[in-house]
């Protein structure tokens, strides 16, 4: 079983946190200025923190903090959160580049994007494979893997519902539909669930072999 309270654990772990807490406060600072389309610091400030990317950087931080700093002991609860955080910022970087095509803002606008699109989603799934931590079996646990993206989703739409703005065109209920906003949604929550799978088959085959 890998350790993950190694020095070389805790340092990586250490770097994709203090990445996270980068990237977000760029993020931050661009509301602040004026970036994004509401009319008040507030709106975008909520605007930004709608955004699945945003919300799984967020999880991953939480995760990589605590490795970092402290031992936290592998309870299925644990794994289930990091195994939710290595599916979800797995989503946030090919959706990016694949859905939604990789748009260049400029400046720090695109230094935040490259941050949470590619350098934390790389860094955090290589983490997980280098050093877990690993065990216990989550077992059909794994399904609340689901729990996340569903609660993002819920969010967005009641959200959109009133005030019309959603994050992404592919859950957009003004110009799709429910219909196939929610089917675009169950496509992608089969996915996840999918990868989810496939991360917990090579936790245990890298368990075995460790």
């Amino acid at each position: 079983m890998t350790g993950h309270t190694s020095r070389r654990a805790r340092l990586w772990f250490g770097l994709v946190a203090l990445l996270v807490l980068v990237a977000l406060g760029i993020r931050v600072g661009l509301s602040v200025d004026g970036y994004g389309d509401a009319d008040t610091t507030a709106g975008r400030l909520l605007n930004d923190s709608s955004y699945f990317t945003i919300q799984s950087n967020i999880v991953v931080g939480l995760v990589s903090g605590a490795l970092a700093l402290r031992q936290v002991e592998p309870s299925w609860g644990f794994r289930l959160l990091q195994v939710t955080s290595v599916v979800a910022i797995a989503f946030t970087g090919v959706g990016y580049y694949v859905l939604l095509g990789a748009e260049s803002h400029g400046g720090w606008a695109t230094a935040a994007d490259l941050l949470l699109h590619a350098a934390i989603p790389s860094l955090a799934i290589v983490g997980w494979l280098l050093f877990g931590p690993r065990r216990p079996n989550l077992g059909s646990k794994v399904v609340f893997v689901l729990a996340f993206p569903a609660l993002w989703l819920t969010w967005t739409l009641a959200r959109g519902a009133v005030t019309d703005a959603y994050p992404y065109p592919f859950v957009d209920v003004v110009d799709l539909g429910y219909l196939v906003v929610l089917t675009n949604t169950l496509i992608i929550g089969v996915a996840m669930t999918a990868t989810a799978l496939l991360v917990v088959y090579a936790d245990r085959r890298r368990d075995a072999a460790g």
